[in-house]
Parts: C-alpha cells; sequence; structure tokens
C-alpha cells in the first residue's frame, strides 16, 4: 500500500512539473511578443486571423490582416467586407474609394483605379476619414493573453511545419476568456458551456508562430468551426503614424 502511494505521489508530482513548465513556456512566448518601446519587446508583427468551418449549417470564412505598430498604429484589412481600417493613436479611420462613374464602372474598373485622358489605367487613391465605427481587433493582444490564461497545458511536442521545427502545446481556454477572443467575429453569439480546446506553436527563437482555438469543443454547436491566428513580420512591421493616412 505504501508503496503504491509513493508511486501516486511520484506520478503526481512529475505531472504537475510538466505541466508548471508548459505553463512557464507559454508565459515566456507571451512575453516574447510583448509590443512596446521599452526594453526587451518588440515593435511590433502582424496578424492573419481566420475563422473557417460551419456554423448553423452555413459555411463560415472569415479573414482579417491586421498590422500592428508600437501598440499605437494599427492597420486592419477585412477581406469579407472590403474595408481598410487605421487606428492612429487612438483614433480610427476607414479607407474612402474614389467613386466611380457608370461608364466606369461598365468597363469594369476596380476601385482605387480611374481613366486617364490618353485612355489609360491611372491609379487613384482613395482619403481615410475619421469613423466611429467600432474597429476590429485593434486589441492583437487579446490572442496571447489566452497564453496567461491557459488550462490542462500539456507537455509540448515537436511538430514541423514547411521544413521549421515548433513546439506545440495544446490547452484549454474558459467560457469567458473566449467570449471576448471571438467579440469581433460574425460568430460571437456562440454560447460556450465548457472550456475551449487550443493549442499553440512556438518557432526556435521562442516568438508564438500560430494558435488554433477549437470553437466546436466549448459548445453546443454541431458542426467544426476554428479560429487560426497567424503571427508574422516581427519586429518587421512598417511606421504606422498619421503620415500613413496620406
Amino acid at each position: 500500500m505504501k508503496n503504491k502511494l509513493k508511486l501516486f505521489i511520484s506520478l503526481l508530482g512529475i505531472t504537475l512539473l510538466l505541466t508548471g513548465c508548459g505553463k512557464a513556456d507559454l508565459y515566456s512566448a507571451y512575453k516574447k511578443m510583448s509590443v512596446g518601446s521599452g526594453k526587451n519587446q518588440i515593435s511590433g508583427y502582424q496578424v492573419n486571423i481566420r475563422l473557417y468551418g460551419l456554423y448553423n449549417g452555413e459555411k463560415v470564412s472569415d479573414i482579417f490582416l491586421v498590422q500592428n505598430y508600437l501598440n499605437k498604429g494599427f492597420k486592419i484589412v477585412d477581406s469579407n467586407n472590403n474595408k481598410t481600417y487605421y487606428r492612429v493613436d487612438g483614433v480610427n479611420y476607414e479607407y474612402i474609394a474614389p467613386e466611380k462613374d457608370n461608364d466606369e464602372l461598365e468597363l469594369g474598373y476596380d476601385f482605387g483605379a480611374t481613366i486617364g485622358e490618353d485612355g489609360e489605367i491611372v491609379e487613384e487613391t482613395g482619403t481615410y476619414e475619421k469613423t466611429d465605427k467600432k474597429v476590429p481587433f485593434t486589441d492583437t493582444d487579446l490572442f496571447l493573453k489566452t497564453l496567461l490564461k491557459a488550462k490542462s497545458v500539456e507537455k509540448p511536442v515537436t511538430e514541423e511545419i514547411s521544413g521549421e521545427a515548433y513546439q506545440k502545446y495544446s490547452f484549454k481556454v474558459s467560457k469567458a476568456v473566449m467570449k471576448r477572443v471571438i467579440a469581433d467575429t460574425s460568430v460571437n453569439d456562440i454560447r460556450f458551456t465548457k472550456d475551449t480546446d487550443a493549442a499553440c506553436w512556438v518557432d526556435k527563437d521562442g516568438y508564438v508562430y500560430k494558435i488554433l482555438f477549437n470553437l466546436k469543443s466549448g459548445s453546443k454547436i454541431e458542426d467544426d468551426l476554428t479560429l487560426a491566428v497567424f503571427f508574422a513580420a516581427v519586429n518587421n512591421v512598417s511606421e504606422i503614424n498619421k503620415d500613413s493616412l496620406k
């Protein structure tokens, strides 16, 4: 009996140690992705946000591309609605494309182009105007904070993607945190009934490559639905300020 108890305590200790190491690794990855002008912070990154699968029997395919510079300048491209926004020093701007006359529209010219006197296509830029609209995904740290709130973190496994090795951490995210994660998506009315399965891939330099959330696992929806968040261009995002609006 004593031997069984010792074995149980040993196994429990190992499990707690591995889980603790996993949480510590995720904390380190979160700190590594901290954006700002302070010491040991990065200048920014690009986030590719993709929501895909089925919801209520309907196909879902949301795509957003967000650039974050110093947590002060953001460029947000909403591919589904053909909208582009900037957020600079807390002020939101929306891109307004130049208007086209009927002849140009019938010829099939894209927005942002017009016809010169010689008949050639001339690029014409629109303008950015202040807007009171709620601009989606200006808090890119929202996804990374799930690493701090991670529950039931499993021992990492090595996974190769396109010839690069990553450490994959599987964990769970609470109902309250997931509600905030999906707030700017087209499925923000999902009601979570339990913890959601998630996974994070960390590259060899300690930066987060992607985070996946299995929305079906934490709710009562019947179809597969995934929110995938990819991070790129770490420390390599162009400056975003008011000059970017010209």
